[in-house]
């Protein structure tokens, strides 16, 4: 019967997560945000001489400018994701690229209890996968799973 073990490892973590608002106008805004982190192993495996703790995304960010006024609001959202380096070969971690995806969306809010939203995601249909997104057996090759192309939605939301 094969069988699995996971061992637990002294490591750490460290890193930086900042965001902004900015209120322009009545009307305009922004927010902007960053995050960092990074793990490194205190103890190594007999298997695994990476100091690089697995799974540790890289840098990332997200932009968004909205228009509001009284009955609707739409917002263009840049997300992006440095290359990340800092792998773990061990367990079968692979360099991933870098990446920058846009959105646009729209929401129009005839009252107090509805809204009808409409967008965009992956406005220009990048192909690119977020660190993370993988499928993987810690025993077992990793499988890099890319995230959607363009994607449109309409959407509709009550409450009572």
């Amino acid at each position: 019967k094969n069988t699995q073990s996971y061992d637990n490892i002294d490591a750490y973590l460290y890193g930086i997560d900042t965001s902004l608002t900015l209120h322009f106008s009545k009307n305009w805004s922004w927010y902007t945000g960053l995050a960092w982190q990074k793990g490194r192993k205190n103890t190594l495996t007999p298997n695994n001489p990476s100091k690089n703790l697995a799974e540790i995304p890289s840098i990332k960010g997200l932009s968004i400018i909205n228009y509001s006024c009284d009955f609707w609001d739409v917002s263009f959202e840049a997300r992006f994701a440095g290359s990340q380096e800092n792998i773990d070969p061990g367990v079968g971690e692979q360099i991933m690229d870098n990446y920058a995806v846009f959105n646009l969306r729209l929401r129009f809010l005839p009252g107090n209890r509805f809204s009808l939203a409409i967008g965009i995601e992956n406005v220009g249909d990048a192909t690119y996968a977020t660190h993370n997104s993988l499928v993987r057996n810690p025993f077992a090759s990793f499988a890099i799973v890319n995230e959607p192309g363009r994607i449109f939605y309409l959407g509709f939301n009550s409450s009572w």
